[in-house]
């Protein structure tokens, strides 16, 4: 359903942040959950299950969340305590688990201390509190900073940064 005007969320819903994926929507709650609405044909809600939904249902799993970021058909979040937890398509690896097996529920990247999540279309980044970025997923055309064009299933230090419409 394509709405032409906007739709009022209550604060339970949206308190602390916003992701917008190509055909989804993720918030965090004042409390710290997950809520995730729209497309789900990669399961990119978070739910466990497959299926839209027009309305707001809770990402299992995900609590303490200050951060949610979403793609195309992948989304992450971020917890106070700098870890974090992706979920969805999972092509090339830009769930960070070390597979490439779509996840409907979320996994957890091998990533620790983030202090901020970026998404591409088909990779993930995290600058961490220590000050390094680590990014792992698509790397095609190099958007993982790598001279090899293989993907990468686990987050991986970023040596230089470029910056541009497909690069880090």
């Amino acid at each position: 359903m394509n709405r032409t005007r906007p739709v009022a969320l209550s604060p339970a819903v949206v308190g602390a942040g916003v992701g917008l994926g190509a055909d989804h929507t993720c918030a965090v709650t004042v409390t710290g959950n997950v809520n995730c609405w729209g497309r789900d044909d990669q399961g990119q809600l978070g739910n466990g299950a497959a299926g839209d939904s027009l309305t707001p249902g809770p990402v299992g799993e995900v609590t303490d969340a200050v951060q949610v970021v979403a793609s195309d058909g992948f989304t992450c979040a971020r917890s106070g305590d700098g870890s974090a937890w992706c979920w969805g398509d999972n092509q090339y690896g830009q769930l960070g688990n070390g597979t490439n097996i779509d996840q409907r529920s979320p996994v957890v990247p091998r990533v620790s201390g983030v202090a901020d999540l970026a998404l591409g279309s088909d990779h993930a980044c995290a600058a961490l509190v220590e000050g390094s970025v680590r990014c792992w997923g698509r790397n095609e055309r190099g958007q993982l900073a790598r001279s090899e064009a293989a993907d990468v299933l686990m987050p991986t230090d970023v040596t230089r940064i470029e910056i541009g419409r497909a690069h880090v």
